[in-house]
């Protein structure tokens, strides 16, 4: 503004001098119509004002679109801040990212050691959850690159068209503009990291599930070798009871020592058992505390939220107080549009009535006139009529001469 004012007083300023010069061409073109050299000199000075006066306004008029394109694009740049911070709100990539990575290397590791099929199926559907999770935030991710990029596409455009129209004046805002279209392509950049990230973290992951698919295979193909050879071996097992049948004095002793063997191995198991119970028992009880625990954050929450909601009433039953005193104010005025509306009506009803007594009053005089056109087209009928009937009485005397006159000529 102060810029603007300045180019107001300078404008002012060169007006002034320029009506000085014409008053002094004047009084030199009535003193000495001679001074040709001087009064050039004085038509330059006049010309040269009037440039200057000119590019004054022309400054003055080029540099307010010039600011208000820089604020546009400080209003484009805000909101791409604002996608920015909305995406950072409901998405996390980094930590997200480090997060699943960590998670599925610990599981790997806490069940290499006695891994299965069971437990790789375990493990691939541990990871494609997670898969689904990376998915979701590629897509929050995707959707805030499209908006930025669009907005980033309207700053590029904005500052083209600064550059091109402004060139090296105002270079304080041309160079505003610059840092804007950096600052926006950086964020372009980010997002297009994020992205990159999420989609190395998605790739890793399916080449983990491959890879435990493969792992799959080869322990199946191990354990079908084992059912070969435990088939095998109950094959064995067979001969060497048939041999014990044979030399079934030879293996009793033996017999015994197997049975005396395989009881060692039951209370084995059952010690085994026994530790693994007091094992879970400990996990049981971890597990409860940490409900517990869980179970206190849950009611925090729930009296922090119950603190909100009661502020949230107070709110609003203070805006709902003010709401009823609007609503009172307006019904007011609502009442008084109605009695307006009422007198109105009234002014209206008296005109209506007014023009009904004059239509029906209008009416009652065109059907008198219609009476007395009626009453005349009687008259002219019956006049009619009895034109006829003497038409026909004097037909009928002419017939009645005409006969007797034909009577007298026959006689």
């Amino acid at each position: 503004n102060k810029e603007n004012n300045s180019y107001i007083i300078k404008l002012k300023e060169k007006a002034n001098n320029l009506k000085e010069n014409f008053s002094k061409l004047l009084q030199n073109i009535k003193r000495n119509e001679t001074e040709l050299y001087n009064i050039n000199n004085i038509k330059d000075d006049i010309m040269n004002t009037g440039k200057s006066v000119n590019n004054i306004k022309q400054k003055f008029s080029s540099n307010l679109p010039l600011k208000e394109k820089l604020f546009q694009m400080e209003e484009m740049l805000l909101n791409i801040n604002n996608i920015m911070n909305e995406t950072k709100r409901i998405s996390n990539t980094d930590a997200y990212t480090n997060i699943t990575l960590q998670d599925i290397e610990n599981n790997k590791n806490k069940e290499n050691n006695n891994m299965n099929i069971e437990t790789i199926d375990k493990l691939i559907d541990h990871i494609k959850i997670h898969n689904e999770k990376v998915q979701a935030e590629i897509l929050i991710i995707d959707d805030a690159k499209r908006k930025v990029k669009e907005i980033t596409d309207n700053i590029n455009k904005a500052f083209n068209e600064i550059t091109e129209n402004y060139n090296n004046e105002n270079n304080g805002v041309i160079k505003s503009a610059k840092n804007i279209v950096d600052e926006a392509t950086y964020l372009n950049n980010e997002l297009d990291k994020f992205l990159l990230k999420l989609n190395e973290l998605l790739s890793h992951n399916n080449n983990d599930i491959k890879d435990l698919g493969d792992e799959k295979l080869i322990l199946k193909e191990e354990e079908e070798r084992k059912e070969r050879e435990r088939l095998e071996k109950a094959k064995q097992e067979e001969e060497r009871k048939e041999r014990e049948r044979i030399e079934k004095e030879k293996q009793e002793k033996e017999r015994l020592e197997r049975e005396k063997q395989e009881q060692l191995k039951k209370e084995a198991l059952k010690k085994q058992e026994q530790e693994r119970q007091e094992q879970q028992q400990k996990e049981e009880a971890l597990k409860r505390q940490e409900q517990e625990r869980l179970q206190k954050e849950e009611e925090l929450k729930r009296q922090e939220q119950e603190r909100l909601e009661r502020e949230k009433q107070e709110q609003l039953q203070k805006e709902e107080e003010l709401k009823r005193q609007e609503q009172e104010r307006l019904q007011k005025e609502e009442a008084l549009k109605r009695q307006e509306q009422e007198r109105l009506q009234k002014e209206e009803e008296l005109k209506r009535q007014e023009q009904e007594r004059l239509e029906r009053e209008k009416q009652e005089q065109l059907q008198k006139e219609e009476e007395l056109k009626r009453q005349e087209q009687e008259r002219l009928q019956k006049e009619e009529a009895l034109k006829r009937q003497e038409q026909e009485r004097l037909q009928k005397e002419e017939e009645l001469k005409r006969q007797e006159q034909e009577r007298l000529e026959r006689k």
